[in-house]
């Protein structure tokens, strides 16, 4: 069962178009040219392109050997969004999927992304990455007993995720309006992707739908690391999330009415 951790529910970003005019469509032809990957195969495609500096290499040979990497293609990748999510609107003939259900994960500023890697992201760290959990599995759950100083003991959980993450940490495209495509929305209940559907198609299309993102994998092209929210009084639960993270320019989202049929596309960028 695919599970969201609570790291991802305590810092919503949203991945959003706001509204119907907001939506600007994606070239079909470059979003369907090969069948969707799941964001681990992307990882494991992407792992041995991985570059860093030796130990005994200058910064001139390490930036010779990196260039030589070159950047792999765009890659279609799955991301898991429950079916019963997609809210169909009769009288608009339309499927909305609203914010609150395309969450991303805690935000690498509280530390899930280590010092060095923030180094090589450089002015970016500062920003508002797009991190887009394309998947998320919960890998174990028990309690035990903690006790503090004064001898007070108390239950915790412990729940254990494996996170697969497409990290896009460059700067986002802007509507007319100025709006920022992936902002950060206070009533982001009212943000949606919508999708058009005929009414009389529609109970044979919600089980069937799904979201895929076309990505531009680009250097350093993967991080995979360790992230731990450790227990308190008030929120006694010990969150441990394995994170495998993709670095990519997310350039499109697209629904796909199982797995072939394209419904509809938004451009990212």
């Amino acid at each position: 069962m695919k599970l969201r951790s609570a790291a991802a529910i305590g810092a919503i970003l949203p991945f959003v178009m706001s509204s119907a005019q907001a939506q600007e469509r994606c070239p079909t032809p470059n979003l369907l040219t090969e069948a969707p990957v799941t964001a681990a195969e992307l990882y494991d495609t992407l792992h041995d392109r991985n570059v860093a500096k030796g130990e005994f290499e200058t910064t001139a040979q390490f930036e010779a050997r990196k260039a030589q990497s070159a950047a792999p293609p765009q890659a279609l990748v799955k991301v898991e969004v429950d079916s019963r999510k997609f809210i169909y609107d009769a009288d608009n003939q339309v499927f909305r999927l609203f914010v609150p259900e395309l969450q991303t994960t805690a935000s690498y500023r509280n530390g899930y992304i280590p010092k060095e890697m923030k180094d090589i992201l450089g002015d970016y760290r500062y920003g508002k990455p797009v991190e887009l959990l394309a998947s998320e599995e919960e890998t174990g759950s028990r309690e035990y007993e903690a006790s503090n100083a004064y001898g007070a003991t108390t239950s915790v959980t412990e729940r254990s995720f494996d996170s697969d993450v497409i990290f896009d940490n460059k700067g986002r495209k802007r509507l007319a309006s100025g709006d920022d495509l992936f902002q950060e929305r206070a009533e982001y209940e009212t943000a949606y992707l919508e999708i058009p559907v005929p009414l009389a198609d529609a109970p044979a299309v919600k089980g069937n739908l799904s979201l895929v993102a076309l990505v531009q994998p680009r250097y350093p092209f993967t991080l995979e690391n360790r992230y731990r929210i450790e227990p308190t009084r008030e929120y006694p639960t010990d969150l441990q999330t394995h994170y495998m993270l993709a670095f990519a320019d997310i350039q499109c989202i697209g629904v796909l009415d199982g797995s072939t049929n394209l419904l509809t596309s938004w451009k990212t960028r």
